[in-house]
């Protein structure tokens, strides 16, 4: 297990050729901040080509961005099955801060006094507790259910929820450690790279310093959790 996770850990720099790979993939991220989704898209799609690789038996590495048009469809494809396995939590969270807001701006409107801003603000909280909750429930299973759809390679591969939850039947732990690796991954970059909110004059460069780490985190997970599906697979094979 150790030597997994460092093998993880350093295939992005391993290649030759991998710093234009990584470059292009944080150029992406990073071009996300001023046109959202589409450039993300690109690299979800990047993503899902690592993973699927992985799955195939290859070693985990950095592809060439040398076929962007499948690379956004398998991106788009991966997209749309996020959106739709996180859309109650969305709606959820969204429309709890839409009935707040529309509560305060009908009590701005009026002289007298009304339970409006009250029901607002109980509705944006249950719109919080329960979109986060639902996010969590939606978050858990959605690398399974990606990698289904990077094995196969059509968006109703996604939500073949008996096939990727005899993935995770088979290899708990390995599910279990590619979450823990890529969370823990996640929230030391995340502290890392808003280091420079606490100056005045390094604030800037935020965004310059998480589009690395936030492509490094996404193609260690994308890895990672390839590894376990393909384990997975081996395990219910066996079983059968």
């Amino acid at each position: 297990m150790l030597e997994n996770i460092k093998a993880l850990l350093k295939f992005p720099f391993k290649e030759p050729g991998w710093q234009n790979n990584f470059i292009v993939g944080s150029a992406l991220l990073l071009a996300n901040y001023i046109i959202p989704i589409i450039p993300f898209i690109f690299v979800l799609g990047y993503v899902l080509t690592i993973m699927r690789k992985v799955i195939q038996g290859e070693e985990p590495s950095l592809p060439a961005w040398d076929n962007l048009g499948k690379i956004a469809a398998d991106g788009l494809r991966g997209f749309v099955a996020a959106l739709i396995y996180l859309l109650p939590s969305l709606v959820l969270l969204i429309g709890g801060y839409i009935v707040y807001f529309v509560s305060i701006f009908t009590q701005t409107q009026t002289e007298q006094l009304s339970l409006a801003p009250l029901l607002g603000m109980a509705f944006f909280f249950i719109g919080i507790f329960g979109g986060l909750i639902l996010l969590t429930l939606g978050l858990i299973p959605l690398p399974a259910a990606l990698a289904n759809l990077a094995a196969k390679g059509h968006l109703g591969a996604a939500f073949e929820v008996t096939e990727w939850w005899r993935t995770i039947k088979a290899n708990p732990w390995g599910y279990f450690g590619a979450w823990v690796l890529t969370v823990g991954l996640g929230y030391i970059g995340y502290w890392f790279s808003y280091l420079p909110f606490y100056t005045l004059i390094l604030c800037c460069l935020v965004p310059l310093i998480w589009a690395p780490i936030g492509f490094y985190v996404l193609v260690v997970a994308g890895a990672a959790f390839g590894l376990f599906y393909r384990e997975s697979s081996f395990s219910t094979t066996e079983m059968e």
